[in-house]
């Protein structure tokens, strides 16, 4: 037999290389670097956030035993503080008659405390030029409230006396009709009320006994009110105010005083002290 190839025969096949594995070391070795690599940024920015967190909480356990400190040192002297707040509100409720409270008390002062005084205690004489100015007071009304008088008797010489005592009306909201009066106290403990006499007529003396009779009070003691005068002067020569004793007209400032129990007081130095004002 001849090895010789036949003509027309197909030649044999071609012998291809093996093929290489997807998965090498190096791609692995790669691979695991990336995961080291991912891993401790993971890590580290983990750990920052624990970090932060227990940073807070340290300050958070910092603060709340502040504050229980504080709790524990407000409650060692609570019961002290209740014996002087109960003893306060006893001596205040012994004198808040001394006060106004509300727009409720604005009329009885006037009439029943002031007119007194001023118009029938003989201290004083009215003239043709004597006056009252006073701090404007606005009353505060809603729909829920029934009419009152806001104007002191008309024998009160009050300067522009309707101007001075003006009337605010709230109205409901958003159609609601209000069935509450309004809460007319102040918004401070102590508010003052400023009143001025100008152009009454008297002697020295007759001023000294007006100013004794104010501050001391009356036998009617729920019409008493604590005045405070600022300065008294003479309209005419001052010289003959202490020495010749002579009848002349006189400008007498005071003040009295609104009071809100609920309210805390400001400082040791009440408003408008005596000697605020000055003639």
């Amino acid at each position: 037999m001849s090895s010789t190839p036949r003509k027309g025969a197909a030649p044999p096949p071609e012998q291809s290389a093996p093929k290489q594995p997807l998965i090498t070391p190096q791609v692995l070795g790669v691979v695991f670097l990336i995961l080291i690599i991912a891993f401790a940024v993971w890590t580290n920015s983990h750990k920052n956030k624990l970090n932060n967190e227990i940073a807070r909480l340290e300050n958070s356990k910092t603060t709340l035993q502040a504050q229980i400190d504080t709790y524990i040192k407000k409650g060692g002297k609570l019961e002290t503080a209740k014996r002087v707040k109960h003893a306060l509100n006893e001596k205040l409720g012994t004198l808040d008659y001394l006060f106004l409270q509300t727009q409720d008390d604005m009329i009885p002062f006037w009439e029943d405390t002031f007119a007194p005084l001023v118009l029938q205690s003989g201290y004083l004489q009215r003239t043709a030029d004597s006056a009252i100015t006073v701090d404007d007071y606005s009353y505060n009304i809603n729909m829920a409230m029934t009419p009152f008088e806001t104007i002191p008797a008309g024998g009160i010489p009050i300067e522009d006396k309707p101007s001075r005592f003006p009337l605010v009306y709230l109205p409901e909201s958003n159609g609601n009709p209000i069935t509450t009066p309004i809460d007319s106290r102040q918004s401070s403990f102590l508010h003052p009320y400023n009143i001025t006499l100008e152009g009454w007529y008297g002697t020295y003396e007759d001023v000294m006994r007006f100013t004794r009779s104010i501050q001391q009070g009356t036998s009617r003691k729920m019409t008493d009110k604590l005045f405070t005068i600022h300065c008294i002067a003479t309209d005419g020569d001052p010289d003959n105010s202490s020495i010749i004793r002579r009848a002349q007209t006189w400008t007498i400032r005071m003040t009295v005083y609104f009071i809100n129990p609920e309210k805390a007081a400001s400082g040791d130095t009440p408003p408008d002290p005596p000697g605020a004002y000055s003639c």
